[in-house]
């Protein structure tokens, strides 16, 4: 199922195979599709055999060691290139560097400015649109037919991606009801108090803090409470802290700033 989203996206892959391209990148938002385009990528190619990894240093280097020694075409997808350590580029760009003629390699990334030069340089890019609210509901449509209903609950003003949608249709009941609550969030609770109830459901399993947050953001009409979750949101994405730093962060500037 390709979606509009998508589209664009999907033009240049087919340029790409047909300009028989080794390496290809494709970058956006995290959970619009960029693997299942990878997999559409090795099917334009008229190859069946895709291999996912992440982009870690020993991953790369086993798959990497492993294309050397077989001679069937294949696509590997290197997941969230971003993600990993410089020293992950570096063991890719030995072999993009010295590249065999039947391995594909397929990128990932949902910040391309953390992709090194000398990885772009030797890439073709394809980027994927954000989905709108529209494509959302057709991507559950299709893949959860029994779970539309979740669109008319207040869960639904959170979602973004389609794995947002794949992470929500998980969630029981209660753990459902608990994104409905917490937007009453109380400043008179301790920071360690304000961040546990932030981290976890009721049943004191960990809680999705980007849903977390954005149910906040999307609920409040406190302007600096906004600010706040806009704040949290870029550290999250930026992964420049741990996930207890940034609850405990969020939980000290609600109950001192707002």
């Amino acid at each position: 199922m390709i979606l509009k989203c998508q589209e664009d996206a999907t033009k240049l892959l087919n340029q790409f195979a047909h300009a028989d391209r080794h390496s290809v990148l494709i970058e956006g938002p995290q959970g619009c599709g960029k693997t299942y385009l990878a997999a559409e990528y090795g099917k334009l190619l008229g190859i069946s055999d895709l291999v996912s990894i992440n982009s870690t240093v020993a991953d790369l280097r086993a798959m990497l060691d492993n294309c050397y020694n077989i001679d069937t075409p294949v696509v590997v997808c290197i997941e969230g290139l971003d993600d990993g350590q410089l020293s992950s580029s570096y063991v890719l760009l030995k072999f993009l560097e010295e590249p065999k003629s039947n391995v594909y390699v397929v990128i990932t990334c949902s910040n391309i400015h953390r992709i090194p030069d000398t990885i772009m340089s030797r890439s073709v890019v394809a980027t994927i649109a954000h989905p709108i609210s529209s494509e959302l509901y057709d991507y559950a449509k299709v893949k959860y037919p029994e779970k539309l209903d979740l669109f008319n609950h207040p869960i639904s003003k959170i979602f973004m991606t389609f794995k947002d949608i794949d992470d929500v249709v998980k969630l029981n009941s209660e753990e459902l009801g608990y994104y409905t609550e917490i937007i009453q969030l109380s400043a008179k609770d301790s920071v360690s108090n304000l961040s546990w109830k932030l981290g976890h459901y009721p049943n004191n399993s960990e809680s999705n803090l980007v849903f977390v947050i954005r149910c906040i953001l999307k609920t409040t009409t406190n302007a600096e409470l906004k600010s706040i979750c806009i704040s949290t949101l870029r550290d999250i994405e930026s992964k420049r802290m741990g996930t207890h730093a940034i609850l405990s962060k969020f939980a000290f500037d609600f109950k001192y700033g707002v």
